[in-house]
């Protein structure tokens, strides 16, 4: 699992790095609008990306938190579990180049 998310993000990386940040902020605004169609939904989330059976997610911790994104994902994800894997610090640029605290973790979804 660990090795999926750590690909995931380096992947990622590689192609964020060959689009522009505005590109790349409306790919994620439209990549995050498939699977959270409801805008409130999405208020508070830099990036949601699924792997395997597994979603990553990057939030912004002073507007949205674990336990709200866990019900936000439902719809998506069966069974939502918080991974026993740690919630990490990590930064996010924004679309006018602000570079901003963020936080990671990844939600397990297991099953009916």
């Amino acid at each position: 699992m660990k090795k999926a998310a750590l690909a995931l993000i380096a992947s990622t990386m590689i192609l964020s790095a060959c689009a522009s940040v505005e590109q790349t902020a409306a790919n994620r605004e439209v990549h995050m609008a498939n699977l959270l169609p409801n805008p409130a939904d999405r208020e508070g989330i830099f990036l949601i990306f699924p792997v395997s059976n597994s979603i990553l997610v990057k939030y912004f911790p002073g507007q949205v938190s674990e336990a709200q994104i866990m019900r936000r994902v439902a719809p998506i994800c069966a069974n939502p579990v918080h991974s026993n894997e740690p919630t990490t610090a990590s930064e996010a640029t924004l679309a006018d180049g602000t570079v901003v605290n963020t936080r990671s973790f990844v939600i397990k979804c297991m099953g009916a």
